[in-house]
């Protein structure tokens, strides 16, 4: 029975349309991941900036009145300022971290936990917030103090069991803070998960969005010249040495370099003109005035000659090289 070999069909290369559009799918998805990380590490930014241009002045859930916000960020931004600081007080900042840990993941085209982020994120801000409550640390601007009503709840707690008298003398708060901080920095730094390779992310978001920017096309070589230390002459460089192999070498041989001669340029000599007598070495064919007192004046053999002018040489090349640069001036 007469068998027929299968024959599997490769897959041809592709074309340029095929890669151009593979090339443009790429970079767009590029651009909206990079805009997508500018736009969360902004939004992080504009949380930090509207917890620490709070003002209690300002128009929001607690104060009414017609004043122009004066938060960074505006109205929106003294509105969420002051939500944040009634409730867990400054330890709020530290929701600005998986934010912007968020934005550098993307940027770098990893993973992030979202749900790990905000519930632990969330935690740790309160567990803070407890603490500074226990302290009593300042309020240092906060409607609530440091610690919001976290925090109040925290120092009300901490002030019943201070009065029972199996606790007393034992610094009830400072319990709290040692217990609560250390807590609390873990459950901020396990949920946003920031690593040094994120650090690293943001010098690589940097250099992605350069790259995005159009560049600006090099400029021509000037042509090379060499400026003369004894005449002040500007003359061209000498020729520059190239590679070349020698057909009789063998061919694994490496190739050597060899001199080119030089091709001869024309060089332009200006003579040189004598200096023309003025109008003082005319006049002294007559040697004495009539000025009745015999005087004389001193002759011209007194001075030096003036010097030879030096010859000038220039390069006819460069002559013609800044004609037409003239004429595209001129143009």
């Amino acid at each position: 029975m007469a068998s027929r070999a299968a024959t599997t069909a490769r897959p041809g290369k592709p074309g340029p349309w095929s890669r151009a559009w593979a090339a443009l799918q790429a970079a767009v998805a590029r651009a909206l991941r990079l805009a997508a990380a500018s736009a969360l590490l902004l939004v992080a930014l504009a949380l930090l900036a509207a917890i620490l241009s709070y003002s209690p002045l300002d128009p929001s859930f607690n104060t009414v009145t017609s004043r122009v916000a004066t938060n960074a960020v505006g109205s929106i931004g003294a509105h969420a300022g002051d939500l944040l600081l009634q409730v867990i007080g400054w330890p709020s900042l530290v929701l600005a971290l998986p934010i912007a840990v968020a934005a550098l993941r993307l940027a770098a085209g990893g993973g992030f936990p979202v749900r790990r982020a905000v519930l632990a994120t969330l935690g740790g801000a309160l567990l803070l917030a407890l603490a500074a409550g226990a302290l009593g640390l300042p309020g240092l601007g906060a409607p609530a103090g440091a610690g919001g009503l976290a925090g109040i709840g925290a120092d009300a707690m901490a002030l019943s069991l201070a009065d029972q008298p199996a606790l007393a003398g034992v610094p009830v708060g400072l319990l709290f803070a040692v217990l609560l901080v250390p807590a609390g920095l873990a459950l901020v730094g396990w949920g946003s998960g920031l690593t040094f390779g994120d650090l690293a992310g943001l010098g690589r978001l940097g250099s992605d969005a350069a790259a995005l920017l159009p560049r600006r096309a090099p400029a021509e070589p000037e042509a090379d010249w060499d400026s003369g230390h004894d005449t002040g002459e500007i003359v061209p460089r000498p020729p520059r040495r190239i590679v070349a192999a020698d057909p009789d070498d063998d061919d694994n041989a490496p190739p050597r370099r060899v001199e080119q001669p030089a091709t001869p340029r024309t060089l332009v000599v200006e003579p040189n003109r004598a200096a023309q007598p003025g109008k003082r070495a005319q006049k002294e064919r007559q040697s004495a005035l009539d000025l009745g007192d015999g005087a004389i004046l001193p002759g011209l053999d007194l001075l030096k000659p003036p010097p030879p002018a030096p010859a000038r040489r220039i390069d006819a090349a460069s002559l013609e090289q800044n004609a037409r640069l003239l004429e595209g001036v001129l143009e």
